[in-house]
This record gives C-alpha cells, structure tokens and sequence, in this order.
C-alpha cells in the first residue's frame, strides 16, 4: 500500500516537484481515502473529509508553523525567541 501511494503522490505532485507539495499530495490522497470509508448514507461527512482534502492542496506554506515559535529537539520552545518565519528570515 505504501508504494501505492508513493507511485500517486509522485505521479500528481510531478517527478520534480518539492517536498512540501508531496506533502501536500500525499495528505489529500489521505483524506480521499477517509472519505472513500465513509458511509455512503452520511454525505454531508463525505462533504466536510474533502474539504479538508481540498484544504491540503490549497493551503498556503507553513500557514500555521509561522505561528509558533519553532522547537527544538527536546520539544521546547527554541531559544531564539522568534517566530519559524521569523527565524527563517535570520538563517
């Protein structure tokens, strides 16, 4: 299954794209599949999973990591201070 999805994702997101949008592909084609296992007598949860597949594909980069503070490998809060956008601008 899992090269299945490797093959999709490579196949939609094109042999040179970046990670991030393989990311962004492999995700969607998750959410695809949740809607896939949704009763078919529910549609308006089948609605509300390919909105979320269609916000996978559509969302700005990094919208909500520029949010936070970035952490480091023990999981807490950085020591620069800053924002991830923030200290990416400084790298």
């Amino acid at each position: 299954a899992r090269n299945l999805v490797d093959a999709f994702t490579h196949e939609l997101a094109g042999p040179d794209s970046a990670s991030e949008e393989k990311l962004r592909v492999a995700c969607a084609i998750g959410v695809v599949n949740g809607a896939a296992l949704r009763p078919p007598s529910k549609p308006e949860e089948r609605a509300v999973v390919l909105g979320a597949a269609l916000g996978a594909l559509t969302a700005p980069p990094f919208a909500l990591a520029d949010q936070f503070p970035p952490r480091g490998s023990d999981g807490e809060p950085d020591a620069s201070g800053g924002t991830v956008a923030e200290v990416r601008q400084t790298s």
